[in-house]
């Protein structure tokens, strides 16, 4: 009986002994579980603070090459003020410029228009003076009209001459012309009546309706005719004598009461009859 109970002791502490290995083992497993998922969670928290780690780097160089990228665009922003500035402002220098050298370029042209009427008046105050002078000495009269018809010329030929001071040259020089026939000096002469028809001529191709330099244009028709008369080149007289005389008639015919008009048409008549 003893042993019995003994036996069945034996028994249920060894049963005892499995079933406390059994939880301890259990235990054990567990702790292990749960050791290797604090593990895990760890290491996913590690691996998520390093992401954010980088992710903050990342935004502070991006941050960081926003900043640079706006500094520069703030002095690419100023460099173009700065540039457009200096254009305005050479713009500004350029106009002013232009408006000094127009202001100087006009008052040139005065000054040359003013030269040229000057000598205009000049030279037809002088042939006329001359012409109803008796006693004055052929030689000087010729050299104090020569350089006043050289300086006529200078001043024509630096260009700038508006229709009114061309078309007193060309007056002038029918003076001239007249003054010079007078005296002998044919060749002259000639080549005065012939400068100031030349000067009507182009005139009166700009404009054939002004009245008035359709007349100059007789009169210097008229005066080459008179000079050629006079060195005995009937032919050509006449033929400049027609040409004004066909000026002479139309001019006549528009205003009938115009009595210089009518005198001048009679002048006309009277050169081709002869």
């Amino acid at each position: 009986m003893f042993v019995l109970l003994a036996s069945g002791l034996v028994f249920w502490q060894r049963q005892e002994a499995l079933r406390k290995l059994d939880e301890a083992q259990r235990a054990a497993t567990e702790q292990q579980a749960r050791a290797e998922m604090q593990l895990t969670l760890t290491t996913r928290a590690q691996e998520a603070e390093q992401r954010a780690t980088e992710q903050k780097q990342i935004a502070e160089a991006q941050s960081a090459s926003a900043q640079q990228a706006e500094q520069r665009a703030t002095e690419q922003k100023q460099i173009a003020e700065a540039q457009r500035a200096a254009a305005e402002a050479a713009e500004q220098r350029a106009t002013e410029q232009k408006q000094m050298a127009e202001s100087e370029r006009d008052r040139a042209e005065k000054a040359l228009a003013a030269a040229k009427g000057t000598v205009n008046r000049l030279i037809f105050d002088l042939a006329r003076e001359f012409r109803d002078r008796a006693g004055m000495p052929v030689e000087m009269v010729r050299k104090i009209l020569d350089l006043a018809q050289d300086l006529q010329r200078q001043l024509a030929e630096a260009g700038g001459s508006t229709p009114d001071l061309q078309r007193s040259e060309s007056v002038a020089l029918n003076e001239l012309a007249a003054t010079l026939l007078i005296q002998g000096d044919t060749k002259t002469a000639l080549e005065a009546a012939r400068r100031s028809l030349a000067i009507m001529e182009t005139l009166t191709a700009q404009d054939a309706t002004n009245d008035m330099w359709q007349a100059d244009l007789g009169i210097s028709y008229e005066l080459v005719g008179d000079v050629l008369v006079e060195i005995g080149r009937n032919a050509e007289a006449l033929q400049a004598y027609r040409a004004s005389l066909a000026i002479r008639e139309k001019l006549a015919a528009a205003d009938p009461g115009n009595t210089e008009g009518q005198r001048s048409l009679s002048l006309s008549y009277e050169r081709i009859g002869d």
